[in-house]
């Protein structure tokens, strides 16, 4: 894991914070910071990391291409539009239609 900022992060813990690496352990918690093995303070130097390359997870709910067009969507509007009368809407209201043509009855 890499964690980078560019001027300060903050990891905030409930109770404890504890890095183990190559066996040996560094623990913050309330009582204060304790390690498995003495510190050197002062001394050594920040570890080189190399570029990440590897693959963000995919996120779900999110389709990878939009889904194509109903078949109505692609038809063209000519002429006029047929009237859409008022009794055939109820009628189709009434019987639980969703969609309701023009011209037909």
């Amino acid at each position: 894991m890499r964690l980078m900022a560019g001027k300060k992060a903050v990891i905030e813990c409930g109770e404890s914070l504890t890095l183990i690496v190559g066996g040996h352990y560094i623990t913050i918690d309330p009582t204060g910071i304790t390690s498995s093995d003495a510190i050197g303070l002062g001394s050594g130097a920040p570890g080189q990391v190399g570029d990440w390359n590897g693959k963000l997870p995919d996120v779900p709910g999110i389709p990878a291409e939009p889904p194509p067009p109903t078949p109505a969507a692609l038809l063209p509007v000519t002429g006029e539009l047929k009237p859409l009368c008022l009794s055939c809407m109820m009628k189709a209201a009434s019987s639980g239609q969703t969609l309701v043509i023009r011209g037909q009855s």
